[in-house]
């Protein structure tokens, strides 16, 4: 009525993108026997899979399943998923997890420090260590074995770009696209440079994504009338360092309570973990706040009570025999199925989903 044709084309576009149907997933089910749990159809299932394991729709041999009614069968289900798992358009799922999962989107956004001289971190670096964590899930998965334990401590990885080689450690003279000095996905560059943070927090909050992420532990937050106290002992702490080392400052920042009970989870961890600076790059020793470079140490305890307790609680002497022990965890085992299933759901699971006994 008077506008013009791009007028026209905005209206349509916005229309269709703001629809209930295009932003959101609806499954409505058949009613059960229980109040408020419906159960899926086997298109809704046959949905479920494709949305997941392709992200995308589901293809003629899904289709022609869900019109038999095979998908009601747990069996068949599982049939559906092994073959698509199969497909190499499975990949895509699978780099969407492990993005989300290590929260490699960080990687933009998380402070990392200063790169060394004659370097830069750049969307270019950036992007060569993606595909490098993207490399090893991949190779793991289809020339591998597929376990959980092999991808967490398998040793190596790959390099894409020269531009990156400051990180992952390689002379620009000897470079190759062998990466060593890795082992499993705690250790690639772009895990630990997303989940990091510069100066001598870093193990804090390492550790705390180890808890969260590979562990499905939760860390109270300090407080709330404590963030001032926190933000002013950090200012002093930058300021007039009372130790040399990363590890002495956190200690004695955290190391008394209202601190200690929450940092003893998570401090020791990153601990470990601080053979890697925050930038990802492996290293033995550390520039210490008096200008020498002490040894690091990297010894730590694996701590929990009540809900934070893993079955492999105790001391580790260094990195490896910490990742050495997460890589054979049942509780990280666990809490990867956990992470899985909720990309999967894209929520929580919750008591409803359990009468379903062929949910994928």
């Amino acid at each position: 009525l008077g506008g013009c044709v791009d007028d026209g084309v905005r209206l349509v576009a916005s229309a269709l993108l703001l629809a209930p149907y295009f932003l959101c997933f609806f499954e409505h089910g058949a009613a059960t026997d229980t109040t408020g749990v419906v159960a899926l159809t086997p298109q809704e299932i046959a949905a479920r899979l494709a949305r997941l394991f392709w992200r995308s729709v589901p293809d003629e041999a899904l289709l022609d399943a869900a019109r038999r009614g095979a998908l009601s069968s747990p069996d068949e289900v599982e049939q559906q998923a092994r073959r698509m798992l199969a497909d190499p358009r499975s990949d895509r799922m699978w780099l969407a997890f492990a993005h989300e999962w290590l929260e490699i989107g960080q990687l933009t956004s998380v402070p990392v420090g200063t790169p060394p001289e004659g370097e830069s971190w750049d969307p270019a670096v950036v992007s060569a260590l993606v595909t490098d964590l993207d490399s090893v899930v991949l190779n793991e998965l289809r020339d591998g074995d597929g376990r959980l334990e092999t991808l967490s401590s398998a040793e190596g990885g790959t390099l894409s770009d020269i531009r990156a080689s400051w990180v992952i450690g390689l002379e620009r003279e000897g470079w190759s696209d062998h990466v060593p000095g890795r082992r499993g996905l705690l250790t690639l560059p772009a895990v630990l440079a997303a989940n990091g943070r510069p100066s001598f927090s870093r193990p804090h909050w390492r550790g705390l994504f180890v808890r969260d992420r590979i562990l499905c532990q939760s860390v109270s937050p300090p407080d709330p009338a404590l963030t001032a106290s926190i933000i002013a002992l950090r200012s002093r702490e930058e300021e007039h360092p009372s130790a040399f080392t990363t590890r002495a400052r956190l200690d004695a920042m955290t190391g008394s309570e209202p601190c200690a009970s929450c940092h003893r989870l998570t401090n020791p961890i990153g601990y470990g973990l601080d053979r890697f600076d925050g930038f990802g790059r492996a290293r033995t020793t550390e520039l210490g706040t008096d200008g020498e470079h002490p040894a690091l140490d990297t010894s730590g305890e694996l701590f929990g009570a009540g809900r934070n307790r893993t079955d492999i609680d105790g001391s580790f002497s260094n990195t490896y025999e910490l990742l050495d022990r997460l890589a054979v965890s049942e509780t990280v085992a666990r809490c990867t199925a956990q992470q899985i299933e909720r990309f999967a759901l894209r929520r929580d699971a919750a008591d409803g989903d359990v009468a379903s006994s062929v949910a994928p």
